[in-house]
């Protein structure tokens, strides 16, 4: 089946103009009260019947008015509390509020699909549903739409979304069967002990060196409580405690992540901490709040709509796959809707230092190429035109 999804010169410069608009005006989670009003006019202006949806979220429906099966595509619309670095003409008038991750792109593309599948009439069966979600990056706008119904509505058969990837080269796709991105826990750690003088210690229970212990002890959680078969990382990223160097504190506090691409090595991890860290803090007397959150679920792709995208780029002359097998120990909360219906999650890459595309994610002069972004709405749109066929 050959591609038919071709941007004409107007919807490219729209596409365009509609990343550097939300560029510019980035919002946090749950504020994207602007970003949504754009989103609704803009469905609107094509005749769509748009509804709200946990607040600032916005759904829409395309119906060809014939049957066929229900393709749900997702675009998060959030930005990141990021001070942004970058001098060009559309960088963030938002004070330390930054599109750092590339959602400003995601809605634009969504935008931008949702016009050519509208105007183009290619929709021969079925329906397109399309979820401008928010709050990605606090892991908690797909689920919020979950419970605010968006399953139980609209009852989609498949679902797929999309990431614009800087790390990759532009028009390269990475499409994975199976886990493709990992959990993402956090977890923070109080060791309560009793201060006092730091030269005279045996009066005093000391935090410090308990969470030292429990730090070093925890790097053996994942080379002796894990299947090796299972990718797992348990990392501590941030650590305080004490105000004086002749001082035991009261109390010291820990933080960290876990990240896994197994439900199973999620709960093991879980339990291998909380018992580690529960044993110190007895062995030594000392009392200890864990408050573990469990963020995301892994990310797993169905093979069968990996398939279809692998399909299209496979027949495109300007799009190439990636590393077959691609994974990344990223979060991402897309995975709760795959939990829901069936589908796929993959990365457009969108990385060219010659248009100074070449820095991470969450950098402060992170950048896309927007050469990337046609090549997000034609696999979204083939494979809306693939999925609704019976």
């Amino acid at each position: 089946m050959a591609n038919r999804v071709e941007l004409s010169d107007i919807q490219q410069k729209e596409l365009i103009a509609f990343r550097r608009r939300f560029h510019t005006y980035p919002e946090l989670s749950y504020e994207e009260r602007e970003t949504a009003r754009a989103v609704y006019e803009q469905l609107e202006v094509l005749g769509m019947e748009p509804e709200m949806m946990a607040d600032t979220g916005v759904v829409a429906v395309l119906d060809s008015g014939r049957p066929g099966r229900t393709v749900m595509l997702r675009a998060d619309t959030d930005a990141l509390p990021v001070q942004e670095e970058n001098t060009h003409a559309y960088r963030s008038q938002n004070d330390g509020v930054m599109h750092a991750c590339g959602h400003d792109g995601h809605t634009a593309i969504m935008l931008s699909v949702a016009r050519w599948l509208k105007e183009s009439g290619a929709l021969q069966q079925g329906r397109v549903l399309f979820v401008f979600q928010p709050a990605e990056e606090l892991a908690g706008g797909a689920k919020a739409m979950i419970e605010a119904g968006l399953f139980e509505t609209y009852k989609p058969d498949c679902c797929a979304g999309l990431h614009l990837w800087s790390l990759a080269p532009t028009g390269t796709i990475l499409v994975t069967d199976g886990p493709f991105m990992a959990s993402a826990d956090q977890f923070e750690i109080t060791v309560n002990g009793q201060g006092g003088h730091g030269g005279i210690p045996h009066e005093a229970k000391d935090p410090i060196v308990a969470a030292a212990q429990m730090v070093v002890a925890l790097q053996s959680v994942v080379s002796r409580a894990m299947d090796p078969a299972d990718s797992v990382v348990v990392t501590i990223g941030q650590i305080s405690g004490g105000e004086a160097f002749n001082v035991i504190p009261d109390s010291v506090r820990f933080s960290g992540t876990v990240r896994t691409f197994q439900a199973s090595a999620q709960d093991a991890v879980e339990d291998s901490i909380r018992r580690i860290v529960t044993g110190i803090a007895q062995a030594m007397g000392l009392d200890v709040d864990i408050n573990y959150t469990r963020m995301t679920v892994p990310t797993v792709n169905d093979a069968r709509y990996a398939g279809v995208v692998r399909q299209v780029v496979e027949e495109s002359s300007t799009m190439t796959l990636g590393e077959p097998g691609f994974r990344t120990m990223a979060g991402e909360d897309m995975a709760y809707f795959l939990n829901e219906c069936p589908g796929i999650y993959f990365f457009v890459g969108a990385g060219n230092e010659a248009v100074g595309a070449q820095y991470p994610h969450h950098h402060p002069c992170f950048e896309i190429d927007e050469a990337a972004l046609p090549f997000g709405v034609e696999l979204l749109c083939e494979f809306a035109l693939r999925c609704t066929l019976d």
